[in-house]
């Protein structure tokens, strides 16, 4: 435990000091404690309490396992074949909707009824929707799919007022309707002036909290001119306009991750076409810090006998992965459970199973905390100097927080981090915003983002020193869901970080 209290005689005027002792990377316990004047003839005391780090399951939004759900558009929709198939701890089901039986003709009424309702049973459930609308179910995507484009385009026209009746709980619609299991492959509409004319309007019905994902970064670049791409100026989670990211079904499948890659260099190859591996994985690794990337792993016997769990996660990282499905590949998945987790942290000797879901996607971990008293005195201007008033305003409370993303990919949501002090009769006594990654406003302060995944957080709170329990939480801007922080000592209020008494 670490004990500081603030001596008013070495401080300056508008002067701050703060605890200056280290955190040990575990999470093991530490305290600050600080004094302050609160009113005349009154002091209040501070005391900052370090949470411990966890290595439970996280049930947070837009990122863990998911499984699959199919549906049919020509057929009735029975919510009660599937009500027990749910898994409390997923938060994201991946949809599909067979519209197979509509490919020489318009979607009906009822078929867009039923896509309707669908939707809407999975926004009941409080998924995310990672969506599908394809053609095929059988691998065959050139018999199942129209013969003619102008099907296609008509289908995407009626399902973009669909689509847009969803904004929120449509996580990401993977990708153009066409091809073997709707995976943009074996299609005769790949072409990159078909591939825009679906994508286009697919995207502008989204919306922007949503994203739609094209399976091949040759595709993406086919969406985008190279000069679109330069760095953000800013260097953290700039949002592309159209909100297009990518999906892997195939990840660890083969060297080309069973053709998602080219094998030819960037500079043979060109901007719109397959590249090689290392080359991929780099793009993969510039542009998945800035929007999603999830699919399936495949078992490749080779590579699974030969590679270490380590190395494993390592290409996990990399293509920042926030989604997998937790049945394909079993013989992947079941290798994992068999292989163990070494590490000095909170997470050694856990199967790779349960490490891998942990990181998938983000988790932010509060590092440390620190606390300290400003004073606040009032000032006037009177013959070019300053003069101090008599009457004081009461000191502040200045509570630090370092946080960690210790996942494979950022939080692509905008978000924002909340103090909340808290009464012993459970009442909210004040609450404190604080802004980050978005333009909104809050009234602390962030400090910094560190890290091109925004793998560091820094921020700083100034509040009123009234009595009671102190938690952070962090939630989204859009819908304020709860981000649980990979740390213990959670409750209702979020993770508990000191409190304020009056002596």
């Amino acid at each position: 435990m670490f004990f500081w209290k603030r001596k008013k005689s070495s401080l300056r005027k508008n002067e701050t000091e703060h605890p200056s002792s280290e955190v040990e990377s575990q999470g093991s316990p530490l305290q600050s404690q600080a004094k302050g004047q609160r009113e005349a003839g009154s002091e209040f005391v501070i005391r900052a309490d370090h949470p411990k780090e966890s290595g439970e399951r996280l049930n947070n939004p837009r990122r863990g396992w998911y499984q699959i759900f199919t549906f049919y558009a020509d057929r009735e929709f029975q919510p009660e074949l599937i009500a027990g198939c749910f898994v409390e701890e997923e938060t994201i089901a991946l949809v599909r909707i067979s519209i197979g039986a509509y490919r020489g003709k318009n979607l009906s009424e009822e078929a867009c009824m039923r896509i309707r309702q669908i939707l809407q049973y999975f926004k009941n459930q409080g998924k995310d929707v990672i969506l599908r609308v394809i053609y095929d179910l059988d691998g065959k995507g050139m018999e199942h799919e129209p013969s003619g484009f102008s099907q296609v385009e008509r289908h995407v026209g009626q399902l973009v007022p669909i689509l847009s009746e969803f904004p929120e709980m449509i996580f990401i619609y993977q990708g153009v309707l066409v091809g073997s299991w709707g995976e943009m492959h074996n299609s005769k509409f790949l072409a990159k002036e078909k591939i825009i004319a679906i994508a286009e309007p697919l995207a502008e019905g989204l919306g922007k909290e949503a994203y739609l994902a094209v399976r091949k970064p040759s595709f993406y670049r086919m969406l985008h001119k190279k000069e679109s791409l330069m760095p953000s100026a800013h260097g953290f989670l700039k949002k592309y306009l159209d909100h297009v990211c990518l999906f892997d079904d195939a990840i660890f499948g083969s060297e080309t991750h069973l053709g998602t890659f080219g094998s030819q260099p960037a500079a043979v190859a060109g901007w719109e076409n397959g590249w090689s591996r290392e080359e991929e994985l780099s793009f993969i690794d510039s542009l998945c810090s800035q929007v999603p990337n999830g699919g399936e792993v495949v078992y490749q016997e080779k590579f699974a006998k030969t590679a270490s769990l380590e190395e494993m996660v390592s290409r996990l990282k990399r293509m920042h992965i926030s989604y997998l499905n937790c049945l394909h590949d079993g013989a992947m998945l079941d290798l994992w459970r068999e292989k163990k987790w070494e590490s000095s942290d909170v997470f050694d000797q856990m199967n790779g199973f349960d490490y891998i879901e942990r990181h998938l996607g983000y988790r932010y971990c509060i590092r440390k905390v620190s606390v300290g008293v400003e004073e606040a005195a009032k000032y006037r201007q009177a013959d070019g100097a300053k003069k101090e008033l008599q009457e004081k305003e009461k000191d502040l409370a200045v509570w630090h927080f370092e946080i960690e993303n210790v996942g494979f990919a950022p939080v692509y949501q905008e978000v924002e981090l909340v103090l909340s002090g808290v009464s012993d009769a459970g009442e909210i006594v004040q609450e404190t915003v604080i802004s980050v990654f978005g333009n909104t406003e809050g009234d602390g302060k962030l400090k910094a983002v560190r890290g091109s995944l925004g793998g560091w957080i820094e921020a700083e709170v100034r509040v009123r020193p009234l009595a009671g329990k102190y938690y952070l939480k962090m939630r989204t801007v859009s819908g304020g869901r709860e981000i649980l922080f990979g740390n213990c000592s959670r409750e209702e209020y979020g993770v508990f970080v000191g409190e304020i008494s009056l002596p």
